[in-house]
């Protein structure tokens, strides 16, 4: 039974680990809608300026208030996307750094003593689900090879 459980825990820290990877792979989406969104506005006040500066130019206005004002929210934009590109860059350093199961990864032999997943007349797989988490156990489980709750 040692080996079974040895096995279940590799599961346990692959499943882990696979779930981190996901969670770490949809926050860089987000994140990098976000700095694209973020950077369109960057975009979008350097044009207003290059207008602002045109109309000046051409002595269609003397608002020099406004190139103040644009200058300045600029400067704000240029903080956020900062923020966002340190951010995507801190996941992306995580993502190529991950070694932290590579033990996981390491060939598993299922030797002959575990039991076989037991089979009902129907012939689908038996399982104890887990009240907790709803994951399908081994008839006989007595924790949650998932979330580790006691049955």
């Amino acid at each position: 039974m040692g080996r079974f459980k040895e096995i279940l825990e590799k599961v346990e820290l692959t499943t882990a680990y696979i779930g981190k990877k996901t969670k770490d792979g949809i926050d860089f989406l987000i994140l990098s809608r976000e700095y694209s969104k973020e950077k369109n506005k960057l975009s979008e006040l350097y044009e207003e300026l290059g207008r602002m500066a045109y109309q000046i130019h051409n002595q269609e206005t003397n608002d020099v208030n406004e190139i103040e004002n644009l200058c300045s929210q600029i400067k704000e934009q240029i903080k956020v996307v900062d923020r966002l590109e340190q951010e995507m860059n801190g996941l992306k350093e995580t993502a190529h750094t991950a070694q932290e199961v590579n033990h996981v990864t390491e060939e598993i032999h299922i030797s002959e003593n575990i039991p076989k997943p037991e089979t009902g007349k129907d012939g689908f797989l038996l399982l104890k689900f887990c009240p907790e988490c709803q994951i399908g156990n081994h008839p006989e489980a007595k924790q949650c090879i998932s979330c580790g709750h006691i049955f």
